[in-house]
């Protein structure tokens, strides 16, 4: 039995789909290959982004809303703060930017209203609810002594210009402290 057919059959026994099929010269052809489905709910690999990669990613329409919240956090995390902010403002939709203004204005709101988020010792992350073309997902900033304070991010898929179908920020609230309770 020649070595081709051992394998497609061993291939076959194994459940590990179809035999390839030879050219004229015995070598097997490339066959192709399905990739695995995306799950549902992201993983703690999608979350998980360093700051030097967060620092150096652009906007794509490839990313789901859910990398791009991980690459926004990551950033504003980064040592190199003015770097991170810059970051977090490019994953920003364009009508929001417009809205805020300016990138140092940007950057001021940050630090006023969202210290938390730049100071954080640890972050944990809820599930990202999908409907039609907005997503929301709610992030956990945790300081060093380990009081909590929760943010909602929304983002929307963009529609025309250059980010059309992309996923971006358009808000992120404040929901809670932990320790406080409700919405303050």
């Amino acid at each position: 039995m020649s070595r081709v057919v051992a394998v497609a059959l061993c291939l076959l026994l194994a459940g590990c789909g179809t035999a390839p099929s030879t050219g004229s010269d015995d070598r097997p052809t490339a066959t192709t290959v399905t990739p695995a489905p995306v799950p549902d709910q992201p993983t703690a690999a999608t979350d998980a982004v360093s700051p030097a990669v967060a620092l150096a990613a652009e906007p794509t329409c490839e990313r789901p809303p859910e990398r791009v919240v991980a690459i926004q956090l990551a950033a504003l995390r980064a040592e190199n703060r003015t770097a991170g902010v810059e970051t977090a403002w490019r994953f920003t939709a364009p009508a929001s930017r417009k809205r805020v203004g300016s990138l140092s204005t940007f950057r001021d709101l940050l630090e006023t209203a969202y210290g938390e988020l730049l100071n954080a010792t640890e972050v944990a992350y809820g599930p990202v609810i999908v409907i039609d073309d907005e997503a929301q997902r709610e992030v956990e900033a945790r300081s060093a002594d380990g009081d909590g304070t929760v943010f909602r991010w929304v983002l929307e898929r963009q529609v025309g210009g250059r980010y059309d179908g992309c996923w971006m920020t358009t808000r992120i609230t404040r929901e809670r402290d932990r320790e406080a309770g409700p919405n303050r």
